[in-house]
């Protein structure tokens, strides 16, 4: 995720630029690129860093990886495709309650809700990872491009990760996510 601190110290229009200029575009060319994506998760995924795993096609975590959607803790949502791609891989249930409450879970839940394919030892952590990179690359380079293709097409997340965008520049012009980062910066 992002730093929320170094984020503190910007102003509403850095953060704004940051946002359209870098961290959008980012997301859309993840979702968008024609290769399978895995993510190897070992520590926290909360916010942004949430809406990267989710952006990856199989995520491998470790016991100790968390995982939350915390936006709506500091006055915003996720915007970056993460309301979208946790309906379509955990169910409009699970996307309502993690979004909605920021509640943090633990890689056991996440794996029960299909957030995470796998849960292994830190050690195996990416051994696991690269033996479903290698699994895969033993197939057709073309029939992966057009599986993954097609299930992302039916799942329509890259046209609606805008929408995830522009709702989420309403918390900064009429909500308070900016008292939210600010308060990052009396934390340690």
């Amino acid at each position: 995720g992002l730093d929320l601190k170094e984020r503190s110290r910007m102003s509403e229009e850095e953060i704004l630029m940051s946002r359209e200029r870098d961290i959008i575009p980012l997301f859309h060319y993840l979702g968008e690129f024609p290769k399978p994506i895995i993510g190897a998760i070992n520590g926290v995924a909360l916010g942004g860093g949430a809406e990267l795993a989710l952006v990856c096609d199989i995520r491998v975590a470790t016991p100790q990886a968390r995982f939350g959607q915390t936006e709506i803790r500091w006055g915003m949502i996720p915007s970056a495709g993460g309301c979208q791609r946790l309906r379509v891989i955990a169910g409009m249930a699970v996307a309502k309650e993690l979004i909605l409450t920021g509640r943090v879970i633990e890689a056991q839940e996440a794996l029960n809700l299909g957030i995470y394919n796998r849960v292994v030892s830190a050690e195996d952590l990416m051994r696991e990872a690269l033996s479903k990179g290698k699994e895969m690359a033993q197939h057709s380079s073309i029939a992966l491009k057009q599986a993954k293709k097609v299930l992302d097409f039916g799942a329509e997340v890259s046209s609606l990760q805008a929408f995830d965008f522009e709702a989420s520049k309403e918390c900064f012009y009429q909500g308070q996510a900016m008292e939210g980062h600010k308060s990052f910066k009396s934390e340690k």
